[in-house]
């Protein structure tokens, strides 16, 4: 568990310079903090596929300035091993492949495969953070794992996240 929260905490000093947002402007800190409660709660409360995926992908990227959206992929990691059941409907355009195999999902032949159970809280929080940093490089979060698993598999996701981001060049 210490392990876990240094990692946490060496990330949350690093902080991932994502992409290029809209606004890059850092909002107070107990703005930025709502802004973040505000999307982390949106993620896991939206239950059509569509909306959730044009939060992530769309509303996000625009709406939330690059510090908001650091500070979201920090809360998000804290969420990851939790196994906590989600709703989600309308899923004819993406299938996960954990419940394909489980006979769980049946696949249409088109739309989005996934590996993070978007089913599941962690899942969630994983897929977001990976459509927010760009890389699909996280271990899956799936139902049967145990806390032992998912507590791993959030721990190397945020090392994982630390090798993706950018660092700032200086000037010499």
């Amino acid at each position: 568990m210490f392990r876990w929260l240094m990692v946490t905490m060496l990330f949350a000093a690093l902080l991932l310079p994502v992409c290029s947002f809209a606004d890059t402007r850092a909002p107070g800190p107990d703005t930025m903090q709502a802004q973040v409660q505000q999307a982390v709660d949106a993620l896991l409360t939206t239950k059509d596929w569509l909306q959730l995926y044009r939060l992530v992908n769309e509303t996000w990227p625009k709406t939330l300035p690059e510090a908001v959206q650091k500070q979201l992929i920090v809360a998000l990691l804290k969420r990851m091993p939790s196994d906590r059941a989600l709703v989600l409907e309308n899923t004819c355009d993406m299938v996960i492949m954990s419940r394909l195999a489980a006979g769980k999902m049946s696949f249409a032949g088109h739309g989005i495969i996934l590996q993070q159970d978007l089913y599941l809280e962690g899942g969630r929080c994983a897929w977001a953070i990976e459509e927010l940093i760009g890389s699909t490089g996280l271990p899956a979060i799936t139902e049967g794992m145990t806390p032992a698993q998912r507590e791993e598999a959030a721990r190397q996701a945020a090392y994982r996240v630390i090798e993706v981001m950018a660092m700032p060049t200086k000037a010499r």
